[in-house]
């Protein structure tokens, strides 16, 4: 073997292949790397006016820091010995490599580390970068250290670069703990919308998205639902909304309107929100889509408001709902108007109907909008004719089945039945909704099965059971 070693000049040693592993990258490729990146930057600065300087890529920067940072402070700076690695560094870090690996930023030690190495080679040229990773990460246990040093880095520039007087002269709004909160109320001091906060602060639209501006938008909301031009605010922050796309956000901004829309007659305004809310959060039927985790950026009392908006929709969702079935399908004006009084108190319901019929309320412009975001509140019924369609409502967890057709009785099956209508199923027979165990039994005799609707008598007897078995009552 060793012969075969010596023809082929090739003598591994683990331990040197280990030590030399750290200088993979030779001195003169570093500088390389250099040069050509920042003839890219200077390229990007002559033409795209905003005079930020951005790196090819922070990978390079991450790794060594990350490799050498447990040796300590000046080991690290031996590794970052040049202006060109050190500005590579104030673009890393917040980056990290998908998988279990942490950010510098997730590190106060780490972090203190790389803003003692910006500090010593510091160019205003790095500000860029560490200016980007507080606003993304606005809200993170280490930010105040990205405040506190931009805080000390700008309040000296006199230089011309746009991006950077802009932070120095609207340092309330980025170096201050509370300067989201502070730019909200600029905003409406100045008559602004929330859709023109990147505008007002003259800052690049893709910056709407960060977390920053997350913050600006759930105190521009507050403020702006105690306000009496509350109404005429809502067109920008719908749009600000639908920009920024995040459901985290929605959640926290929706909440409130839809808590302020509780108490007022606005009409068009709540149908939008409604629309909105079903687009961007998802059917509030569905816990899953309206959970807010605690200490993802809520506090408790916001994450309650989530919780109270979610219900809020979901009754308007079923007062809508409850309208359409009784007014479309069944045309019965007295059980419509029962179930609405209980719409409260509806978690979800479910429309059966004929094909034909579904698709004749899909082009109808009042349902049309809500079939997209609610699909899995509608399913086909076979063994009936096309004029047949069925309501089914979970209350307390008890099924309740109204069938369109005048005559028809109201079906009631409780919780833990093991033969009820299975309604995550997208299509049932007819027989599956009024089983004969069901029909056999009456309801007034017990905690389940079928009640007539008797002309002047039936809604009484209904809420007397459902006080009684669900305890619930209007």
């Amino acid at each position: 073997m060793s012969l075969i070693q010596d023809i082929l000049s090739f003598h591994f040693s683990a331990s040197r292949f280990a030590a030399d592993a750290t200088d993979l990258i030779a001195a003169s490729t570093k500088r390389h790397i250099e040069s050509v990146t920042r003839e890219q930057q200077q390229i990007e600065i002559k033409h795209s006016g905003t005079g930020i300087l951005k790196p090819l890529n922070p990978l390079l920067a991450y790794q060594v820091f990350i490799s050498h940072a447990d040796y300590g402070l000046d080991t690290l700076r031996k590794k970052f010995d040049t202006n060109g690695m050190v500005r590579q560094l104030a673009w890393a870090l917040h980056y990290h490599p998908k998988g279990k690996y942490n950010s510098i930023l997730q590190s106060k030690e780490y972090l203190n580390f790389a803003l003692q190495i910006l500090d010593e080679r510091w160019g205003a040229s790095m500000t860029i970068g560490v200016f980007e990773t507080l606003l993304q990460h606005w809200n993170h246990p280490n930010a105040q250290m990205l405040r506190d040093f931009l805080a000390e880095k700008i309040k000296g520039y006199n230089g011309k670069r746009k991006t950077l007087l802009i932070i120095r002269n609207s340092r309330q709004f980025f170096l201050e703990k509370k300067g989201a909160t502070s730019l909200s109320s600029d905003l409406l001091s100045h008559s602004r919308s929330l859709a023109d906060a990147c505008d007002f602060l003259e800052l690049q639209g893709h910056m709407k998205h960060y977390a920053y501006f997350s913050e600006v938008a759930v105190a521009f909301v507050h403020f702006a639902s105690r306000s009496p031009r509350f109404e005429d605010l809502m067109p920008g922050i719908m749009d600000f909304l639908q920009q920024h796309g995040q459901s985290s956000v929605a959640k926290r901004c929706l909440s409130k309107i839809i808590i302020r829309l509780k108490s007022s007659s606005m009409p068009d305004l709540r149908e939008k929100v409604k629309v909105s809310a079903l687009q961007l959060i998802g059917d509030p039927a569905c816990d899953a889509y309206w959970k807010y985790e605690s200490g993802a950026g809520a506090s408790q009392e916001e994450i309650v408001e989530i919780k109270d908006a979610q219900q809020i929709l979901n009754e308007w969702i079923n007062q809508q709902f409850i309208d359409i079935f009784f007014r479309k399908l069944s045309m019965n004006y007295d059980r419509k108007t029962f179930w609405l009084r209980y719409a409260k108190y509806v978690s979800k319901f479910k429309i059966y109907s004929h094909q034909e019929v579904y698709h004749a309320l899909a082009n109808d412009l009042q349902i049309k909008q809500f079939l997209k975001d609610l699909k899995e509140r509608f399913g086909f019924i076979q063994g009936v004719d096309k004029s047949q369609s069925a309501l089914i409502l979970v209350i307390k967890d008890y099924l309740f089945v109204e069938f369109s057709k005048t005559g028809g009785a109201l079906y009631v099956y409780k919780p833990g039945n093991p033969k009820r209508p299975d309604i995550l199923q997208k299509t049932l027979h007819r027989s599956d909704l009024c089983m004969q165990e069901i029909q056999n039994h009456l309801l007034q005799d017990g905690d389940e099965g079928r009640l007539i609707h008797s002309r002047g008598g039936w809604e009484y007897s209904l809420s007397q059971w459902m006080r009684q078995f669900l305890g619930v009552s209007v």
